[in-house]
């Protein structure tokens, strides 16, 4: 099968997700779970039901050692994830292989030490997630999005490596994000190391990667605290993602 036929075939299928709606209780579930989801203007609320849709349906979804994925986990993360896309045009996160839900933190062991987390983002693709911290960003308000981390880490690693370096349509805007993201993880390092509070988690001065990863958590979850407080990096991500998000969190 020559690459343009299954194009051709696979935006077909798509075509088909898009136009079956969504129904009631999906809608309800959505407003539950992805806070600005009510907030959205009427086409950007049409996108992001069809970003849903796609990921809903196309994406490859799996349960870490048979744990049973549920209608409801893909809903919700294909929620919090799409909110991501709504300033991109005809991508619907493809390039992620599988979403792999945990049903519990991750633990990794390696010579006799073990580590923990919550998710994952692999170069290869895969994205791991922890379905009880999923639902727990949602409960606590913390600003916290573990979805939006990882998918974060997959678009950073779209140009062949995860390290903080975003792509932007312009080379002034490279050069600012350089400089200013440098400067704000530098900012979130001496911090975290004089054990002072933050609007950004602290994990983010792990390294640039992680730095990206949770400023954009704080993008989609406290856009109008970020704008107030780090406002340049805040104005390079709305480039980068096409959002403006202070709008949704006033519309609240």
């Amino acid at each position: 099968m020559t690459r343009s036929i299954e194009s051709f075939f696979a935006n077909r299928r798509r075509a088909k997700l898009i136009q079956k709606p969504l129904t009631d209780e999906q809608q309800s579930l959505l407003a539950d779970r992805v806070w600005a989801y009510t907030k959205l203007d009427h086409p950007q609320r049409t996108k992001f039901e069809n970003c849903v849709k796609v990921m809903f349906g196309e994406r490859r979804w799996e349960g870490h050692r048979d744990f049973p994925v549920t209608d409801e986990m893909r809903l919700t993360i294909a929620g919090r994830a799409s909110l991501m896309l709504l300033g991109a045009s005809n991508y619907y996160f493809q390039t992620v292989t599988t979403i792999l839900i945990y049903p519990r933190v991750i633990a990794r062991s390696r010579d006799g030490h073990t580590t923990r987390t919550v998710g994952e983002a692999w170069p290869t693709g895969g994205i791991l997630l922890c379905w009880p911290e999923i639902i727990a960003d949602g409960i606590s308000n913390r600003g916290r999005n573990v979805v939006v981390h990882e998918f974060a880490h997959h678009l950073d690693g779209l140009d062949g490596e995860m390290g903080g370096s975003i792509p932007f349509p312009k080379r002034t805007d490279e050069a600012r994000w350089h400089d200013v993201s440098h400067r704000e993880y530098q900012r979130l390092v001496a911090a975290a190391e004089r054990g002072e509070a933050t609007l950004f988690d602290k994990y983010g001065s792990h390294n640039l990667a992680e730095f990206f990863a949770v400023a954009s958590e704080c993008f989609f979850e406290q856009p109008v605290e970020m704008k107030r407080i780090h406002e340049e990096l805040y104005d390079l991500l709305r480039v980068f993602y096409q959002l403006d998000p202070t709008v949704w969190q006033q519309n609240a």
